[in-house]
């Protein structure tokens, strides 16, 4: 039936075409202007009607080739079902390659920062950031209490910047927006604006040197506050990597991603038997002075 309708509807979108063309043919170059305007909108009226007859044919033929080739339903809920299910393999493969992308990063801001250690190391005896510096650059008896504290000191001399100690994906110690620029001037002590609380997510281990063992962790990402653990949960302090991972620098400026025991949640180094790297006092490791300091923990509503 609608085959039929279709082929009638191409018959008169034909009649409608010859008659269009008989409206354009007649006419007389001696007639009076008001003839040919009569004729021109005569002309409009039929050539308006073609159009109209034109378009209903083409919705009636495109509803007859729907009806011969169209999907059932069942087969239009299983084109869905197979989009869902790509659907769902894409998003976690994407959000993969997007942790992977960060973390390497992140590692490579890191290094950044170690190698500024060692710059640091060698206009200070040898010695990496630690005790506070005075107006002259010389070390004080005053001790840092969070690791920001400790890696200002690395501002301007040895770090442009403060940008390179902030990361986004830390939502507990880094504030949502990137570092303010401002700093102190050199010797201010206590610090107020050079890497500012929300400034920085790197956790730092004191007291160490050039002449410390070189395997020794020196920076790390932050963990939970008072502890060398990690989260699994996003958001909090030390769930950056969700508990699966750590970014790592030694004291010989290498970095590397190491590995979080899911049972521990601590960076774990199978070549030396070590369930926690990061812990101090440990013999032939960190001695007790070898504490690692957390960040200062971001301004709440920041």
């Amino acid at each position: 039936m609608q085959l039929e309708k279709s082929q009638s509807c191409r018959r008169k979108r034909s009649t409608s075409s010859l008659r269009a063309v008989r409206v354009e043919l007649p006419g007389s170059p001696q007639g009076e202007p008001l003839k040919r305007l009569i004729g021109g909108a005569a002309k409009e009226r039929k050539e308006h009607k073609s159009f109209r007859e034109d378009s209903l044919c083409s919705l009636r033929s495109f509803a007859a080739i729907k009806s011969l080739s169209g999907l059932t339903e069942v087969e239009l809920l299983v084109a869905i079902s197979v989009l869902a299910i790509f659907a769902t393999l894409a998003v976690p493969s994407a959000y993969r390659e997007y942790g992977r992308s960060s973390s390497t990063k992140a590692l490579a801001n890191a290094k950044q920062i170690g190698l500024a250690c060692k710059l640091f190391a060698g206009d200070h005896d040898g010695k990496f950031p630690a005790n506070l510096l005075d107006s002259e650059g010389k070390l004080t008896s005053t001790e840092p209490t969070n690791s920001n504290d400790a890696l200002a000191q690395l501002i301007p001399d040895y770090m442009p910047d403060e940008k390179i100690f902030w990361m986004p994906e830390d939502k507990y110690y880094c504030s949502p927006t990137e570092p303010d620029g401002r700093i102190d001037p050199t010797g201010t002590i206590p610090r107020k604006l050079t890497l500012a609380a929300g400034e920085n997510h790197w956790a730092y281990v004191t007291h160490l040197s050039e002449t410390s063992k070189p395997q020794l962790p020196l920076i790390a990402d932050s963990t939970l506050p008072g502890t060398t653990k990690y989260s699994p949960t996003k958001g909090t302090a030390g769930g950056t990597w969700l508990g699966r991972k750590a970014i790592v620098i030694r004291v010989d400026g290498s970095g590397a991603i190491e590995r979080v025991n899911p049972k521990t949640m601590t960076v774990v180094d199978n070549s030396s038997g070590l369930a926690d790297i990061l812990k101090a006092g440990q013999k032939d490791w960190l001695g007790p002075e070898n504490k690692l300091l957390n960040p200062i923990p971001a301004p709440q509503g920041r």
